[in-house]
């Protein structure tokens, strides 16, 4: 059966894929998380249908909310989140569809307790960041 790839004007999402560099170092010995982002990357962001979860089931035993589909990439783990339009999506499993380093599923479970709070940035260092050093003055 042959393998539908997702057109690229389908991936029209950008996320974020982040891992916990997190460390045991509380008071109590708890793990504290650190997530940080080691991507950007266009996805097609879908929640997940009847068909999408039996495909989901037949790939591996995952419950997922969503499925996340990207240009393939090969750091990508089960222990690693996206980050979407705010929203916490923790991948499940990752999907190299027939093993051809072409296309990445990420099965999903949208985290609705996890808060992914953006930081307030200045924009002169996005613009100097962004274009090089070069800082750019609108008039």
């Amino acid at each position: 059966m042959p393998t539908t790839w997702t057109p690229p004007g389908k991936m029209r999402h950008q996320v974020l894929l982040q891992e916990d560099r997190g460390t045991d170092q509380s008071s109590s010995g708890q793990h504290v998380d650190d997530w940080q982002t080691y991507a950007t990357s266009w996805a097609s962001v879908e929640p997940v249908t009847g068909r999408d979860f039996w495909q989901g089931q037949q790939v591996a035993e995952v419950t997922c909310s969503h499925i996340i589909k990207m240009y393939y990439r090969p750091n990508v783990k089960p222990q690693d989140r996206v980050i979407f339009k705010g929203r916490v999506f923790n991948i499940a499993y990752a999907h190299d569809l027939e093993e051809q380093e072409r296309e990445l599923n990420l099965f999903c479970m949208e985290d609705k307790k996890a808060v992914y709070e953006t930081a307030i940035v200045d924009m002169d260092s996005v613009l100097v960041t962004e274009l090089g050093g070069l800082k750019v003055t609108s008039i």
